[in-house]
């Protein structure tokens, strides 16, 4: 059953920032410090998890080309795209699976109602 949230970033203080957040809320959080350790963790179980949250810019492998590889293997899995850039609305709208996308750094209320749409659209999907 899907129960996990994939949560990566590349700035240390930000993901832990993000893991207490929703660790208090009480979900369980996988973490990954880069988009291809994300891949990695994310390819051993994909089915762990109902929704991946990354940031955008990152070495190696970034947000959109993570949230590409994720819908290869789970296309029912969202993706929400976090970034501080102030053009955010507009990053990865082409790809299918990103149903958010959030303002670093990030903002509990934004946060949690990012996952609990998210796990709502990944409900409904996994429903059908």
């Amino acid at each position: 059953m899907a129960d996990k949230i994939l949560l990566v970033d590349d700035d240390p203080a930000l993901l832990k920032l993000a893991e207490k957040i929703l660790t208090q809320e009480g979900y369980k959080v996988a973490l990954a410090h880069d988009g291809l350790e994300a891949l990695s963790v994310f390819r051993r179980a994909p089915n762990d998890y109902f929704v991946v949250v990354t940031d955008y810019h990152m070495p190696g492998l970034d947000g959109v080309s993570l949230s590409q590889k994720v819908v290869e293997i789970k296309p029912q899995t969202p993706v929400i795209l976090a970034s501080a850039d102030p053009e955010l609305k507009n990053l990865g709208t082409h790809a299918t699976n990103i149903k958010g996308c959030l303002r670093k750094p990030y903002h509990r209320k934004a946060l949690l109602t990012a996952i609990a749409d998210s796990r709502s659209w990944f409900t409904s999907k996994n429903d059908e």
